[in-house]
């Protein structure tokens, strides 16, 4: 049996109010749950740079109650380092396992001062820390040394990778020597490199399909996810909305609302107003 995992990063339902919808969340949830091993709310493809407090507390919230023992690592997408630590310590009050987030929203920033993002973030909080690989959301770009230095902070859990530029392949023995898992999250990149799971936005849509590729590592299956993808428009800027659209269309979340008309983006890292 494959050791490969799949987590779920998943869309954030509304109902007509603008609140996040409990009944949705447990459809979906209980949809995708046979087929991952976890759920991954208000990361990119949930809107997380846009959510408020409330939003994200209750998206956190309902997410644990539902997940029926698997792990929630909750989604923080916040401009500064204060404002991470301090959703980080309401997701440990809220129940979840693990916290996964990206580096501030300041352009220009050091790699040192990336470096010290995350080892504060981790030194703050005992839940696991996943890191989230990317560039454009953060408006910062990485050097592979400092992904691995950051590697070597205790309670670092895994990678999810979404630079799409192929820095992590070449290092992976390095970074599972530390203990370190490395998720893709590309569809279209699954099966790139040995990668130790999956961590993508059509799982809302087909999980049993992203389980597929992911565990059984199948070319034809890829295939064919790639193809749904660019035919349910997975691969647009505007992507959570064309997977709420789906959603709603098969009557499993309320209402496809989504939080702000589309923005110039790259599917799951969003070139948007950044929160403040």
């Amino acid at each position: 049996m494959s050791d490969k995992e799949v987590f779920l990063p998943l869309i954030t339902p509304f109902n007509d109010a603008g609140r996040v919808c409990r009944d949705s969340v447990a459809r979906l949830m209980r949809f995708a749950r046979p087929n991952v091993d976890g759920f991954v709310p208000c990361l990119t493809s949930g809107e997380g740079w846009l959510l408020s407090d409330a939003q994200w507390h209750d998206m956190v919230r309902l997410c644990v109650e539902f997940a029926d023992g698997l792990p929630v690592i909750a989604g923080i997408e916040r401009a500064t380092t204060e404002a991470v630590i301090e959703r980080a310590q309401v997701a440990r009050q809220l129940g979840a396992q693990g916290v996964i987030c990206t580096a501030p929203f300041q352009p220009g920033l050091s790699q040192n001062a990336i470096y010290e993002h995350f080892a504060r973030v981790h030194d703050a909080t005992p839940l696991d820390l996943y890191i989230y690989f990317e560039s454009t959301l953060c408006n910062n770009r990485w050097e592979i040394d400092t992904l691995l230095s950051l590697c070597a902070l205790p309670r670092v859990k895994a990678i999810k990778e979404s630079s799409g530029e192929n820095k992590v392949a070449p290092h992976l023995r390095n970074i599972r020597r530390m203990g370190v898992k490395v998720y893709q999250g590309w569809e279209d990149k699954i099966l790139e490199y040995d990668a130790d799971g999956s961590m993508v936005s059509y799982c809302n849509l087909n999980p049993r399909l992203c389980q597929e590729v992911t565990r059984q590592r199948s070319y034809a299956a890829n295939a064919l996810l790639c193809e749904e993808c660019r035919n349910k428009g997975v691969f647009l800027p505007d992507w959570y909305r064309h997977l709420k659209l789906d959603l709603h269309a098969r009557g499993i979340i309320h209402s496809p609302r989504t939080l702000e008309p589309a923005t110039d983006a790259h599917h799951d890292q969003p070139e948007a107003t950044l929160p403040a």
